[in-house]
């Protein structure tokens, strides 16, 4: 092994431990619930090295074990993961550098491998891509990990497995907390940008002076600015505002049973206003 991949590695290894305590234990009680439903060791490692999809493989287990139409195990898939679209829309610069590992880190991006990489900072002399693989490759090693240790342990374990799955809830909701509360990651910063218009304050400079979605994140950051004295007013809260604020009015809009593809949607076309402001 190189020592440019050793140094990744080393860089990478500790960013992945919080993920591996959720995805361990849900990956272990994904496992559980296979095995009790009467599929085995293939199918559960089958599941989770080729969908690898957290929440949507906990509905599958439902959708294969009662042979449901395949079109709508599509839907429902595609309804379930449709909040991945505005991962890859805040991907989009980072990922587009990438050039040999690029379908893979694409297919791994999960919930949890997206905030650790959104949150990461390489430092000098580590291999970007390389840290970015580490992280995605031993990310999925932990949820493979824990599904055969689930599927190996399913028969002698005897207590409820009902609500499982929702320390990935909790392990997201942490991360998200400490993105939250720690130093603002702009563009400039966390995207590896060098123009001097895309360091953190040219990016709302540029969205002030050009039209349509970016002239609005311009007037959005002033007026932040002008209300809680720019606490607010750095892209990674204001993203995170935008998220909050479409899920809210998705679910007052369409119901708790409808919300997410319109509030998907509508992320999505904040995200890429962000983005556009980025870009300009």
């Amino acid at each position: 092994m190189s020592e440019r991949i050793k140094k990744s590695f080393r860089y990478a290894a500790p960013l992945t431990v919080p993920v591996m305590v959720g995805y361990l234990f849900c990956g272990a009680a994904f496992g559980v619930l296979m095995k009790t439903s009467g599929f085995g060791l293939g199918w559960i490692l089958s599941m989770s090295v080729i969908v690898f999809a957290g929440s949507l493989q906990f509905v599958g287990v439902t959708l294969l074990a009662g042979a449901v139409n395949p079109l709508y195990a599509l839907f429902m898939a595609v309804m379930i993961n449709v909040r991945h679209v505005f991962y890859g829309i805040s991907m989009l610069t980072r990922y587009r550098r990438f050039r040999r590992f690029r379908p893979y880190l694409i297919f791994t991006l999960s919930d949890e491998t997206f905030s650790v990489l959104c949150n990461m900072e390489v430092p000098d002399g580590v291999d970007e891509e390389l840290a970015c693989l580490w992280v995605s490759a031993l990310d999925q090693l932990y949820w493979v990990v824990g599904s055969v240790a689930g599927a190996l342990l399913g028969g002698a374990i005897r207590f409820p497995t009902k609500g499982l799955d929702f320390s990935l809830t909790a392990l997201f909701v942490v991360i998200f907390v400490e993105q939250w509360m720690g130093p603002p990651k702009h563009a400039g910063v966390s995207d590896g940008l060098s123009k001097p218009e895309q360091a953190p304050g040219g990016v709302w400079e540029a969205g002030q002076k050009t039209g349509g979605a970016t002239s609005g994140v311009g007037c959005l950051r002033r007026c932040l600015r002008a209300l809680c004295g720019g606490w607010f007013a750095h892209e990674n809260r204001i993203a995170a505002l935008l998220g909050i604020a479409s899920s809210v009015a998705a679910v007052a809009l369409f119901g708790k049973a409808y919300f997410i593809f319109p509030a998907m949607v509508l992320i999505s076309v904040c995200l890429a206003g962000l983005y556009r402001g980025r870009r300009a």
